[in-house]
């Protein structure tokens, strides 16, 4: 089957919600790499060594497992390994960059993803950091510098808000508001042992109107040599 073919028909399997839909590839380096829907629930991975990373892709929470035995223990161990979860995060980003079509990110499900790299940046050094392996919102030294997005809400009401923020060692404790719709929500950025360490935080609820909205992060008080790393905020309706 061409390479074209291949890419035509992962993009039918992975828009489907069922069992067994996955499209895989070994790379030259090693590294295994998937992206698939089990069970309803999308996912990608990456494999190398002792070692296997496994990417909620509803919300971009990463597990790291290490081997034992014949196959993979079932602890995650990604807060002990940060820079492991980092570095195979960003084989698993990088190969989704070769594709020659997109990759489908998962089935729609109603979430509103406000990316990183999509965002409006205001300040003296916050930035996208598009390399594979950070693919962020970065250099937030200065506590003046904001982030904000503009998009559109299909339906009024009540969001829960999921910000995907890494901080490293030292770097936590700093607190944040997020402004958008009717609202505001503040939240203390947790350390997670490394920048590129990304953790999926529910950080409170805002009320949007139906229409364009505009959500904007804020730092209140810097703490550490830098705010976070930000990769993604979530809106997903509560009621």
């Amino acid at each position: 089957m061409s390479r074209h073919l291949t890419h035509a028909l992962f993009f039918v399997l992975a828009s489907l919600p069922c069992l067994g839909a996955e499209f895989a590839e070994s790379l030259p380096d090693g590294t295994r790499v998937w992206q698939r829907v089990e069970g309803g629930v999308a996912e990608g991975g990456a494999e190398r060594g002792d070692w296997r990373l496994v990417e909620k892709l509803a919300d971009g929470s990463l597990a790291l497992f290490r081997k034992s035995g014949e196959g993979f223990g079932t602890e995650d161990v990604g807060a002990r390994e940060p820079g492991k979860v980092a570095e195979l995060r960003g084989r698993l980003e990088a190969w989704r960059r070769t594709q020659s079509a997109r990759v489908p990110a998962l089935p729609a499900d109603g979430r509103i993803r406000l990316e990183a790299r999509e965002a409006r940046v205001s300040g003296s050094k916050l930035q996208r950091e598009s390399q594979p392996h950070k693919d962020t919102l970065g250099f937030w030294v200065s506590a003046s510098d904001t982030a904000s997005w503009t998009f559109k809400v299909a339906e009024a009401g009540v969001y829960r808000v999921t910000v995907l923020q890494g901080c490293g060692k030292g770097s936590g404790g700093s607190r944040v508001a997020l402004e958008g719709g009717k609202g505001r929500v503040e939240f203390t950025v947790e350390e997670t042992g490394h920048f590129q360490r990304f953790v999926a935080r529910e950080v409170g609820e805002l009320a949007m109107d139906a229409g364009e909205n505009t959500l904007t992060v804020r730092p209140v008080a810097k703490k550490g040599a830098a705010v976070m790393d930000l990769r993604r905020v979530i809106l997903e309706r509560a009621r």
